[in-house]
């Protein structure tokens, strides 16, 4: 598991979610959590991953996703 918190407001969520996807040292099936306080759709999941679970608290965004599901 991956777990990125804050600090919010750097812009990395989709860096980290392609240094992740590029990664060797995350496993196929890893499940990743990231929060972040951008919108939803600004969120550029790499290919072959799936979201599994999205909330929302307050102006804070979860997501708990699995790499490599299809």
């Amino acid at each position: 598991m991956c777990i990125r918190d804050r600090p919010y407001g750097d812009n990395l969520e989709n860096t980290s979610l392609e240094l992740l996807q590029s990664s060797d040292k995350l496993a196929h099936d890893a499940l990743v959590y990231l929060e972040t306080d951008k919108a939803a759709d600004t969120i550029r999941w790499p290919d072959q991953w799936q979201v599994i679970k999205s909330s929302r608290a307050g102006d804070v965004n979860l997501f708990l996703a699995r790499r490599g599901a299809q």
